[in-house]
């Protein structure tokens, strides 16, 4: 028997949901802060901190220094290079030009370590880019050449691609 009562994983799951912010560029230096702490609390509560930390990231550089690398962006290209199991998480990652007036309307992507940060993610289902320029879809789980995508389908032809006994209504 354990020294220390381990509480159940449900209930972990649902203290930590229950006490982050709703994820938005506004509370996310808040959240993040919150869940690092509540990491620390036990080795029971890791994962799922690392789970609500990793899973949907959001990049917005700092307004005041439009000409230097991010220093947060950086610091999460190094770390799913060298953790490759906190990569795997990574589902949907959400870029975009900080809020300051002052700056370019747009920022580059090596700005951002865009490219060292996306092949790294192979789980990624969403991703969100505004306002940042030159981005390549070749950067995405590591591909060398542009992934081919087929050409959008007219959405009056969408019952012709599904399957004769598909019913939507059963």
């Amino acid at each position: 028997m354990s020294a220390h009562p381990t509480l159940p994983s449900e209930l972990i799951a649902c203290i930590l949901d229950l006490a982050i912010p709703t994820l938005s560029f506004g509370t996310n230096s808040e959240r993040t802060s919150l869940l690092k702490r509540l990491s620390l609390l036990s080795h029971d509560w890791l994962p799922f901190a690392q789970a609500r930390l990793y899973t949907t990231i959001l990049l917005q550089p700092a307004p005041d220094h439009f000409d230097e690398p991010d220093r947060s962006a950086q610091r999460l290209a190094a770390t799913l290079a060298a953790h490759p199991e906190l990569a795997r998480l990574v589902q949907a990652i959400r870029f975009r030009k900080g809020r300051g007036k002052r700056g370019p309307s747009k920022v580059p992507a090596e700005r951002l370590h865009m490219r060292e940060i996306l092949q790294h993610c192979g789980a990624l289902a969403e991703l969100s880019i505004v306002a940042v320029e030159g981005v390549e879809l070749a950067w995405l789980g590591g591909q060398s050449s542009p992934r081919a995508y087929p050409p959008p389908m007219p959405s009056r032809n969408l019952t012709n691609v599904l399957p004769q006994a598909y019913d939507p209504l059963r």
